[in-house]
């Protein structure tokens, strides 16, 4: 697969990062863990420059390999990130019987 970053604006990739610090800290919260459990500064920036779109693509990033905890628990999250940059305002984490779930909070949409 071919870096994407070209075809990605400065704008949309600090969106992206934000989102990704942003997420990585609620599960952090929810998790009780330290930040690099769930994925290192510098695996945010192998993200950034992949642009990963499906899982196929993110098991190719280092540190979200094929079947593992990050790409089972929270890779549809990341590629939400990735796929819907400029309609994803938040991700929000939450904690319910002892489950994670990851809900998108999406930009409100102005029709005029």
């Amino acid at each position: 697969m071919a870096d994407n970053v070209n075809k990605v604006t400065q704008d949309t990739i600090e969106q992206q990062r934000a989102l990704l610090l942003s997420l990585r800290s609620k599960l952090v919260g929810q998790r009780h863990t330290l930040p690099y459990t769930i994925y290192k500064d510098e695996e945010i920036e192998n993200l950034l420059v992949k642009q990963p779109h499906t899982i196929e693509e993110l098991s190719k990033v280092k540190g979200f390999p094929d079947g593992g905890k990050r790409l089972k628990g929270f890779g549809e999250a990341i590629l939400e990130v990735f796929n819907n940059t400029s309609k994803v305002k938040d991700i929000d984490v939450k904690c319910e019987n002892g489950e994670l779930e990851i809900v998108t909070v999406l930009r409100k949409m102005e029709l005029f």
